[in-house]
């Protein structure tokens, strides 16, 4: 019952380096250089590694009941796909990873499109993770009073809409805005992705649903980036946000239409 709010406590951390990053990168472009951008970005790596090491020991050696969950029969990871709720919660990660990569890679080619320097580009990129930030800390409170279902669908509705307005915008003032509200749309959706996905798998292979969804993840992080740089160098960076906004809103219908009743995952 407290697993969303646990997502959500995991989710605030990504936030809060999320907000602070780009605006430290921003401004060490500006005031320096590239090379002092990546010099920072190479010591916070090496602080969090030895954090990490130290404070290692303190993590719990096993995971309790796990050995009773495995099984000794074989599987094909790929047999979880024919199980519809799990189905519908990894084709819903793959659509909130695709608009995440999206507004990772493209506000930064739109905002050179249209005159940003780097400090405001990186506070754009700044208050879509602040934005997730706030959001994640009354998702709880949320969480008790809408479904996962209603939550996810609303946010792959709401980001849809914004990517496909986005390219008509070219006030800073305005990008706030509306970055802001993205942020806060789609940081809503992993907490609750990540509980749908632990309540919907079969006991004993949430690993194997971890892994597929890590793999539509890394997939998405590697195919979407090229294909939005692609398409924004032959037609400007407007064709990529209007071809996902439309994308993300058929997802949210076929995604409300296969699960009409929003049904709790475990009657579904």
């Amino acid at each position: 019952k407290t697993r969303a709010t646990a997502f959500t406590y995991q989710s605030i951390a990504f936030s809060l380096s999320g907000s602070a990053g780009p605006v430290m990168a921003g401004y060490f472009i500006d005031l320096g250089s590239f090379s002092y951008a990546y010099l920072a970005a190479f010591s916070f790596a090496t602080v969090g590694g030895l954090a990490f090491f130290l404070l290692s020991s303190n993590f719990p050696k096993n995971i309790s009941n796990i050995s009773k969950l495995k099984r000794t029969e074989k599987h094909s990871a790929l047999e979880l796909f024919a199980l519809k709720p799990v189905r519908n919660v990894l084709i819903a990660s793959a659509f909130v990873s695709m608009a995440w990569d999206l507004q990772a890679f493209m506000i930064p080619v739109y905002g050179t499109e249209i005159g940003l320097d780097a400090v405001q580009i990186g506070w754009l990129l700044s208050a879509f993770s602040i934005s997730t930030f706030a959001v994640r800390t009354v998702m709880p409170i949320i969480s008790k009073a809408f479904e996962e279902w209603k939550i996810i669908i609303f946010v792959l509705t709401s980001s849809g809409l914004i990517f496909l307005v986005f390219p008509f915008i070219h006030s800073l003032p305005l990008l706030f805005v509306f970055v802001s509200v993205l942020g806060m749309s789609i940081g809503s959706s992993q907490p609750n992705v990540l509980s749908l996905l632990h309540t919907v798998t079969p006991d004993g292979r949430i690993g194997e649903a971890i892994g597929i969804r890590t793999m539509l993840m890394n997939l998405s992080h590697c195919v979407f980036p090229l294909l939005f740089g692609a398409g924004g160098s032959l037609v400007g960076a407007a064709a990529a946000f209007w071809s996902l906004g439309g994308t993300l809103l058929a997802g949210a219908g076929y995604l409300r239409a296969s699960n009409k009743n929003f049904s709790s995952p475990t009657s579904t």
